[in-house]
């Protein structure tokens, strides 16, 4: 994701000062990752789609079919405002094809279209490329990154993992080649963890490396909140970041003390059962989650009206696994960083 916004942080620029267009009936296709008709060493952690405007959560949606046909992604669709976006998974060489479907949030205008692009190992020459050295490592291990094919003499976001941990900022030469090296993170989970290379002009690149004994959590959990007049709206999601399958999955939000839960803003993922609430903390359970995919949102709504003053609402999420892997197997755990909220009240 990193890149698409240097990208249109530059679109910005660019376009400043031009009058706003009018408004239009559905949303037009801006950007994706991988990009229309790019070729790559190996196949990114996700597909990314962006449009020029909101995009409805449920209606919204994406697919990837890889070289045989089959589905090649995850089956793990989520919309965050004007991203659509699905996990990867890697069917090897030969040409994927996208298929989206953008319904707007605010007039629910539809628009469809397809793009494809080709993973090939050997990638033509003059096209960005990056190597990672050794392809089989640890979590925490340094590795040595080399990469061609960049912008000359401009800045180079590097990243790993599903989460596109940032790795480093590195600054290609006037020929656009750069070299780092760079300590992985040490929570960096077992399995296939790519490494992508991006620069503000929309070059971009990948490799895939191999981690045999990787770091903890295996997976992680997000926690946002929207304030509106009277209410916050809570928004979670659950990745498990790892090739590890995970589950007995338990999914836990603190409702904060001062405000009451409004059971009708609700939700749950497709297939998982409406939360229950327990003491301060509303629970899902998950059976299982899937290596590398996503599962939300869950969400909830408290109410704020009966509020005075300038109190502050402190919610914080959690998440609590099974963890395959293990003799004896052992419950992993994660949590998210505390989310503060100073409503305005009367």
């Amino acid at each position: 994701m990193r890149h698409l916004l240097l990208r249109l942080i530059v679109a910005l620029l660019c376009v400043s000062g031009v009058p706003a267009a009018p408004a239009r009936a559905h949303a037009h296709f801006a950007d994706a990752t991988p990009a229309p008709n790019s070729v790559l060493a190996t196949p990114p952690p996700r597909v990314q789609v962006l449009f020029d405007e909101e995009l409805d959560e449920e209606e919204s949606q994406v697919a990837v079919y890889g070289p045989s046909g089959q589905r090649a992604d995850r089956r793990d669709r989520q919309v965050d405002g004007t991203r659509l976006w699905v996990s990867l998974a890697d069917q090897g060489p030969g040409v994927y094809r996208v298929r989206w479907k953008a319904v707007t949030a605010e007039d629910r205008g539809v628009a469809r279209g397809e793009y494809t692009f080709t993973i090939q190992p050997r990638l033509p020459m003059g096209s960005p490329q990056l190597s990672v050295s050794p392809s089989a490592v640890a979590a925490g291990q340094v590795v040595a990154l080399a990469g061609q094919g960049f912008s000359p003499s401009g800045p180079v976001v590097v990243t790993v993992g599903d989460a596109e941990d940032l790795l480093t900022v590195a600054q290609a030469d006037a020929s656009g080649h750069f070299t780092a090296q760079v300590a992985l993170p040490a929570t960096l989970p077992f399995g296939r963890q790519v490494v992508q290379a991006a620069d503000a002009r929309g070059h971009y690149a990948t490799h895939a490396l191999w981690v045999p004994v990787g770091g903890q959590p295996a997976a992680t959990v997000r926690l946002s909140a929207e304030a509106e007049a009277g209410r916050i709206t809570y928004t979670l999601r659950v990745e498990n970041r790892s090739g590890w399958h995970l589950r007995n999955v338990v999914v836990r939000a603190r409702v904060p003390a001062e405000a009451p839960v409004l059971f009708e803003g609700l939700e749950s993922p497709e297939g998982v059962e409406p939360p229950e609430l327990q003491d301060d903390q509303l629970v899902w359970h998950l059976r299982t989650l899937p290596p590398h995919t996503v599962r939300g949102p869950f969400s909830f709504t408290v109410s704020t009206a009966g509020l005075t003053g300038r109190p502050t609402l402190t919610s914080v999420a959690s998440l609590e696994y099974l963890h395959t892997a293990s003799d004896p197997q052992v419950r992993g755990r994660a949590q998210s960083p505390e989310v503060r909220i100073q409503p305005a009240v009367r």
